[in-house]
């Protein structure tokens, strides 16, 4: 007979996970849930990026949109390729640390192609551009929120690189219109 303070060893085991398992598995939950948006978050970039070219076309130098473009259709295909491939294996939660990492490259390197929309795509000269330009990007990063919303690392990643190069040049201009929107 068993003493009754003493646990009983032919009972299972506690099926709760141990404290470095349980931020393994909430980790690659988070990075499920990254991986689940990627389809949504390739469309918005292209269809925006596109508009972006477009109504940018007779602003700024052709060849700087075609490359930013292509930049960014690239970024969007990778993208689309790393979630083909991370939905093809089977979860692992100790490898997903690893496709955490490769998302969120992915995210800071789309949040480094926004913010240089500020840099090489701000149209000096039109004033309605430029304020489409603060549009479009701050709609990229409202949506962010939602995309990147079970990490705060991925908005973050994404969020900072693409406002800023923006905001410092609308606080740059020094008038009260691009200091408001800076």
């Amino acid at each position: 007979m068993n003493h009754p303070l003493k646990p009983d060893e032919s009972r299972s085991a506690d099926p709760r996970p141990a404290p470095g398992e349980r931020e393994q598995l909430v980790r690659a939950e988070q990075v499920k849930l990254l991986y689940a948006k990627t389809p949504v978050i390739s469309v918005a970039t292209l269809v925006n990026a596109l508009l972006l070219v477009f109504l940018l076309w007779d602003e700024i130098r052709h060849a700087v949109l075609v490359a930013w473009l292509m930049y960014m259709v690239t970024l969007s295909l990778s993208r689309a390729w790393l979630t083909h491939e991370y939905w093809r294996r089977p979860p692992s939660p100790i490898k997903d640390s690893h496709w955490g990492a490769w998302h969120l490259s992915g995210i800071a390197l789309a949040g480094l192609g926004w913010g240089s929309v500020g840099v090489f795509l701000f149209p000096d000269a039109s004033l309605p551009h430029q304020l489409f330009v603060a549009f479009v990007l701050a709609g990229m990063t409202a949506g962010s929120v939602a995309a990147c919303s079970s990490m705060l690392a991925g908005f973050l990643l994404f969020a900072v690189p693409a406002l800023l190069p923006l905001t410092i040049r609308f606080l740059a201009q020094g008038d009260d219109l691009h200091l408001a929107m800076g």
